[in-house]
């Protein structure tokens, strides 16, 4: 009895949100309402439970809704969903990576949230080091009218599971880059030698840097060869995946020759240009960084820099210089993308 009326709850839901007038829902699209993901804990050890409260900002009269949230299984153990206000809520339906949770207030006389209101709560267990994607992948928010509006990949956030205990490296001690470089081993984000050490001060190749970024972003990997470069054949087989994620993401492109160049070392330019594109920040074409030598930075990564400097997401060297054609360093990388990930949860 009690799955059928869960059921005709989620069918009544979905029914009234897929009859109703197109030129009223059409009306609601010019002030859509804004989602945001808020993590109440953003890093936290295995077995420690992580809440993540969905937002809602331009509200008009929300009476109920219908969420669709991905998550990473590997590194997270979902708990529960519920709504923040009373009303009739339906059992998630949690499969896949995937929950689906619905909720809808009762009663002709009960009002709509409206501006700004925390709409649910989602709670989560860390089950594996690492840092886990989350992602409002669908909402539908309807009106006390039934009016619907549909809102797509609506936002996205990052649960940092990290390790309770310390990770050391035997060279890494004293190093201005330590705490950083232990925060990103302990995220799994980096990885030390078989040695014990992390040689922080090695240079990173762009296959490198490619599968560093991709495990912070908690990106679905791409093992197939879908980019299509010339040098694929000559890629390293544990860089691939990350390479062609990357590459299918916009945040990696090859040269002009159609080639990537997997074993090239990266330039200080090209990681900042990578950050920003990951950021997703809008940039300023005809922004120019502030920094000394910005005459050597070239003209297709000068936005990138200028922003990346502006949101603390990269740091000059001595005298103001940024450097921009200088090889970056496993420290130097770890700490932009440690960077990211701090700007990406603000």
């Amino acid at each position: 009895m009690r799955k059928w009326k869960t059921l005709l709850t989620v069918l009544c839901f979905s029914l009234c949100v897929s009859i109703l007038p197109s030129a009223k829902a059409a009306a609601l699209d010019t002030v859509k309402p804004k989602l945001t993901l808020r993590l109440e804990t953003k890093e936290a050890a295995v077995g420690q439970e992580i809440s993540i409260v969905v937002k809602g900002e331009q509200l008009k009269d929300l009476y109920g809704f219908e969420l669709k949230l991905k998550y990473n299984e590997a590194k997270l153990k979902f708990k529960s969903a519920a709504a923040k206000w009373k009303g009739m809520p339906v059992t998630p339906d949690h499969k896949n990576g995937v929950i689906t949770f619905a909720h809808t207030k009762i009663g002709a006389s009960t009002k709509g949230e409206n501006g700004t209101a925390d709409i649910a709560t989602f709670v989560f267990e860390g089950k594996a080091n690492g840092v886990a994607a989350i992602e409002i992948a669908e909402a539908k928010l309807v009106d006390s009218e039934v009016i619907p509006v549909q809102l797509k990949n609506a936002a996205r956030t990052f649960v940092q599971v990290a390790s309770a205990s310390a990770i050391a490296f035997k060279d890494t001690k004293g190093h201005w880059a330590e705490a950083a470089i232990n925060r990103a081993a302990s995220l799994t984000i980096v990885n030390g030698y078989e040695n014990g050490a992390f040689q922080p001060n090695a240079q990173v190749t762009r296959a490198q840097f490619a599968a560093m970024l991709m495990r912070a972003l908690d990106a679905g990997l791409d093992p197939a060869g879908s980019a299509g470069y010339k040098d694929a054949g000559q890629f390293p087989a544990w860089a691939r995946p990350f390479i062609e994620s990357a590459s299918r993401t916009g945040i990696i492109t090859g040269y002009e020759d159609g080639t990537f160049r997997s074993e090239r070392l990266i330039t200080r330019e090209e990681m900042a240009v990578m950050i920003m594109r990951a950021s997703g920040d809008s940039l300023d074409a005809a922004s120019v960084p502030a920094f000394a030598d910005e005459a050597r930075i070239a003209a297709w990564a000068k936005p990138a820099v200028d922003q990346a400097a502006k949101l603390g997401l990269v740091k000059g060297s001595g005298n103001n210089r940024f450097e921009p054609a200088a090889h970056a360093t496993r420290s130097e990388a770890v700490t932009m993308i440690l960077s990211l990930i701090d700007h990406l949860n603000k």
